[in-house]
Formats: structure tokens, C-alpha cells, sequence
């Protein structure tokens, strides 16, 4: 990239939060912060000129992706696609839960396994209506879908057996039921919220 008339290599891009819960993209030079967030260097995330992107938007749009990975979902199960059908259904699970996260006001974590941050937010997240009960049984199901995201993409490496092998159509529909489960609750529980 070229800054200023001099060449420039961007170490990391990374999202930090606010006070006001507003998230922005910024760039890092050499581990050091870019000197102006909204300049060249440092930009917002969503093609949203100068200003910030909120967690409403976020969350809204992670919902949207969650939804659009269900749809893939759908359609991997209906063209026997059972392994495909259980990865994109974890990948609607996790951003939905995603986005129910941003309502408790913290980023959520990078990690595809978000049991353990449900557990932990459990009081904040009951505060939005949601019952001990729901949170403990979407932690399941999303403990459960991570446990299956690797060998759904990747199969058994040691057996050396392909993904395909590994999953039928009863796999793909709890897959997708759990998924689209979660996908509900969350959305109830976002727009709710925003």
C-alpha cells in the first residue's frame, strides 16, 4: 500500500470497541495503532463513510450472514450433501450467537466453540429475557456443532476417512434443526434488544 508517498505494509487489521459500543477496523503498522482511525490507514467496517459501525448494524449483519448459511444448509441436505449441510449449519450457529453476544455489549470472541462464553454471560443474557434453561441448551447444541465443524470439513485425518463418509442425512438434519434453533432464538432476542 502506498501512504503518503512511501511503501507501507500493514501488519494486522483487527475490530476494537468503544464505550458507546460503536466497533471500528483499524490497521496496525509495526504493532503500533494507526495514528488516524478514520484516514487511509485505519477505515470503518462497512462501507459506512466516516462513521463507526454500531453493534445493531453488526449483529443485524451477522444475522443476515447466519441466515444466508442456513439457506446453504438447506440446500446441501436436500442435494445429499450431508457433511457440507453440518459445516454450514455450525458456521449459522456460530454467527447468530455471534450476534446475540453483541447485545450483552462486548465483542464477541474469535473462537468457533461459544458454549463457554454463553455459560459465562449467562446472567447479562438472562437480562434480555432469555432463561437459564435456553442459554444452557444453545451452549449444548453449539458445543456440539464446533465438535463436528472440523471433522465436517476436514474428515477423519487419521483414519483417513473423507467427510462425505462421516455424515448421512440424520447428522445433517439435527445439524440444521439445532442451527436453525439457535438462529430464531437469537434473532427474537436481537431485534428485541435493538
Amino acid at each position: 500500500m502506498i501512504h503518503g508517498g512511501r511503501k507501507v505494509v500493514l501488519g494486522c487489521v483487527g475490530v476494537c470497541g468503544s464505550r458507546s459500543g460503536r466497533l471500528l477496523q483499524t490497521s496496525f503498522l509495526g504493532g503500533a495503532p494507526a495514528a488516524d482511525p478514520f484516514g487511509p490507514i485505519g477505515r470503518t467496517v462497512g462501507g459506512k463513510g466516516d462513521l463507526p459501525v454500531t453493534s445493531e448494524e453488526m449483529a443485524k449483519g451477522l444475522l443476515r450472514q447466519a441466515l444466508s448459511s442456513l439457506e446453504t444448509a438447506r440446500k446441501a441436505s436436500l442435494d445429499s450433501h450431508w457433511a457440507f449441510a453440518v459445516r454450514t449449519s455450525q458456521d449459522a450457529s456460530e454467527l447468530s450467537l455471534k450476534a446475540l453476544l453483541l447485545t450483552t455489549g462486548h465483542e464477541p470472541p474469535k473462537v468457533h466453540d461459544l458454549a463457554e462464553v454463553l455459560k459465562e454471560r449467562r446472567g447479562e443474557l438472562s437480562h434480555l429475557g432469555l432463561a437459564r434453561e435456553e442459554v444452557e441448551a444453545m451452549a449444548r447444541a453449539a458445543a456440539d456443532l464446533a465438535e463436528d465443524r472440523d471433522r465436517s470439513l476436514y474428515g477423519d485425518e487419521k483414519r483417513q476417512i473423507p467427510p462425505t463418509d462421516l455424515y448421512g442425512r440424520e447428522d445433517a438434519a439435527r445439524a440444521l434443526r439445532a442451527a436453525e434453533d439457535i438462529h430464531d432464538r437469537c434473532k427474537k432476542t436481537v431485534e428485541k434488544t435493538f
